[in-house]
């Protein structure tokens, strides 16, 4: 036999998602749903592959100020991409390979998080 009882579900977070905490057999447990009906409107941010060489993630959480970088654009290793900006200190973020801009995946304004996937290089 199986007992399964719930023990709360947190209100929709900013990014749509609701934690939920139960117990399976006396054991807690915690998960992270998506709430299909709060997330209407917000888009999901991918994160970056630390294993894919030319994917650009972001350093810390806060903001991109402004965009310097554009698709398309042929850029050298060091190139910068973008500024951002946390804690109020502005980090310019650089191309981490030589190539072609695949894709810039944010926005000036934007609000970022550590990992996220700010730009593809190939």
């Amino acid at each position: 036999m199986v007992l399964i009882r719930m023990n709360y579900i947190t209100p929709p977070s900013d990014d749509g998602f609701r934690e939920i905490q139960f117990e399976v057999n006396g054991m807690p447990r915690e998960i992270r749903v998506r709430d299909k009906a709060a997330s209407e409107g917000t888009t999901i941010i991918r994160q970056a592959d630390p294993t894919v060489p030319g994917e650009v993630p972001a350093t810390l959480s806060g903001s991109v100020l402004r965009l310097i970088a554009a698709k398309g654009d042929v850029v050298k290793k060091g190139d910068p991409l973008m500024v951002t900006e946390a804690m109020k200190m502005e980090t310019t973020i650089t191309a981490p390979i030589a190539g072609i801009v695949q894709e810039i995946c944010v926005a000036a304004g934007s609000r970022i998080t550590s990992g996220d996937l700010l730009a593809v290089i190939e």
